[in-house]
This record gives structure tokens, C-alpha cells and sequence, in this order.
């Protein structure tokens, strides 16, 4: 939640710098960001230079930077960056921004797809400068408001699953999707249901999968689950078949 939001704020100059100077720099990157001018932005950093973003991920050398940059403009349209404000102390700086963008493409760099979304968010860029130009740039802001804001939704992941198959009328599907959709809000008040989806699997059947923190909440909802399948009788042709089930393997740890 996925395109990362990728903000390298290279900062040039030296500690002594007037402010006038500073802010006529900062203002020359977010130009280059708007103009999607990638050499301006590799020309300013070391051969060895280092970004940290995010989820521990490091761009490492001027050559891989270029590809993240490339990258980040194949992702992102109608870029705007604001300095919001800035430090500096001998061979550090830091600046805190504001960002904006039409997310067009999933990057590479992330996790998160927001394609289609608008990417409003602040955050922070601490540098290490060698001479004039950049060496290392620790770039921080908030995956979770951004992941937030592309439509996903975050839950605290079960280890207990409800697997229930069922045949149903087809005839009746469209009035069972309608039912199915009037009684969302109360499956969404079970304590320990971390989602529950219905999957077709045939012309006629179907197969419910709930997810549940635990096993004791999965157990405490089967009164509502009775309830809920009592209320779905009137499209079934069979009764349904539940089972409870427990992960042992997950491909994503």
C-alpha cells in the first residue's frame, strides 16, 4: 500500500550558507522533481551515494539511483513538492516537505499499489553532504496514512480460519449477493472476525472464508455464524459445510 513514495531532497552547500541560498537550492529540486529532470538530481549525489527509505530499503551508487528515479517518475504524474522548512549544522541538513502526485504506475520499490490514487503526505529528509553534493539521505514519511489513502485497510492478521462450502440457486444469486450485502455491517461487528469473503467456485457453488485473531474468537462467533447461515437458507440447496482451520505455512513470512 503500491508504488513507494520515493523524496530525495538533495541538499547542496556547505554549512555557512545564507538562507537565500539554501532556500534557491531546495527550490531548484523540487523543480527538478516537477520537470522529472533525473540528471540534475544524479549530478548532485556521490558515485557512492546512499538513500534510505522506508520498509529498510537502500539505493546504493549513482547508477541504481538513476533506475529508482526512473522508476518513481514512471510511477508518479503531476508531481509537487513544498519545503516547508530546514536545517543545517556543519556537514547535515535536514528538511521537512510536503508531497503531491497522481500515482499512475505500481513501483517497483514498494509493496503498496497506488495506482489511481491521489499521494498527499509530509515528510522528512536528513543528509550527509561530502563537499557539494549529497552522500547519504535518510528519507522518512508515513506508509500507513499513504497505503490509508490508496484504499487499503489495515487489520491485525488471524491464525484461525472458518472454510465453508455450500451449493446455492443460481436463480437466487443476485437476491443472495443483495442479502449478503444487508447484513455486512453486522458480520463486521464480530469481535476477533478479521474479514470474511464469499468466493464463487462453481455455476452453483460457493465457499465463505473468515479470518479470526484466534481460535477462542472463532469459537465464541458460531452462535452468529448459525445465525448468519440460518438467515442464508432460503438460497442454499444443501447445507452448507463448515470447517475450522488453522494456518501452518504462509508464503509471505
Amino acid at each position: 500500500m503500491k508504488k513507494i513514495i520515493p523524496l530525495l531532497l538533495v541538499m547542496l552547500g556547505c554549512s555557512n550558507v545564507v538562507d537565500s541560498v539554501v532556500e534557491s537550492r531546495l527550490k531548484a529540486i523540487a523543480d527538478a522533481y516537477s520537470n522529472e529532470d533525473i540528471e540534475y538530481l544524479v549530478n548532485n549525489v556521490t558515485k557512492n551515494f546512499v538513500r534510505h527509505i522506508p520498509n529498510d530499503i537502500m539505493i546504493t551508487g549513482k547508477d541504481e539511483y538513476k533506475d529508482y528515479l526512473t522508476d518513481f517518475f514512471q510511477a508518479n504524474d503531476n508531481i509537487k513538492i513544498e519545503m516547508l522548512d530546514y536545517v543545517s549544522s556543519g556537514n547535515k541538513a535536514a528538511v521537512r516537505w510536503k508531497y503531491r502526485s497522481d500515482a499512475v504506475n505500481k513501483s517497483k520499490y514498494s509493496t503498496i499499489d497506488l495506482t489511481g490514487s491521489k499521494v498527499e503526505l509530509h515528510g522528512m529528509d536528513m543528509f550527509y553532504l561530502s563537499g557539494t553534493k549529497t552522500a547519504e539521505d535518510f528519507a522518512s514519511w508515513d506508509n500507513l496514512k499513504m497505503a490509508q489513502g490508496a484504499g487499503y485497510t489495515l487489520f491485525k492478521e488471524g491464525r484461525h480460519y472458518r472454510v465453508t462450502t455450500y451449493e446455492f440457486d443460481p436463480q437466487k444469486f443476485d437476491d443472495m449477493i443483495a442479502y449478503a450485502d444487508g447484513i455486512k455491517d453486522d458480520v463486521n461487528k464480530i469481535e476477533g472476525l478479521s474479514f470474511a469473503h464469499v468466493c464463487r467456485t462453481g455455476e452453483n457453488t460457493a465457499t465463505i472464508i473468515a479470518q479470526y485473531n484466534n481460535e477462542e474468537a472463532m469459537l465464541n462467533a458460531t452462535p452468529k455464524f448459525r445465525e448468519i447461515m440460518g438467515g442464508m437458507r432460503q438460497f442454499f440447496t444443501s447445507p452448507p459445510i463448515p470447517v475450522g482451520a488453522e494456518i501452518i505455512w504462509k508464503s509471505n513470512n
